[in-house]
């Protein structure tokens, strides 16, 4: 299946992306969310409040890791 898959992408890639200027996946993937979730109202007048939450939980994140170190440490 794995196989299956990447030949897909290779040759959607290589046959039909490469007709827009070889525009690569990720380029593509940057216009899509732009267009489709960026540019959206709705996200837009919450993007602030969005933004907030995300470093906050990338802050909890990292302080659960640096927990889980400093147990693992003290455990040895």
């Amino acid at each position: 299946m794995k196989i299956l898959i990447l030949f897909f992408y290779v040759v959607q890639e290589e046959e039909h992306l490469c007709l827009f200027n070889n525009v690569t996946w990720e380029q593509h993937n940057m216009h899509l969310f732009q267009s489709m979730v960026y540019n959206e109202t709705v996200i837009q007048q919450a993007l602030a409040e969005i933004l907030t939450q995300l470093r906050l939980g990338s802050a909890q994140e990292d302080e659960r890791r640096e927990n889980n170190i400093l147990k693992a440490t003290l455990l040895k």
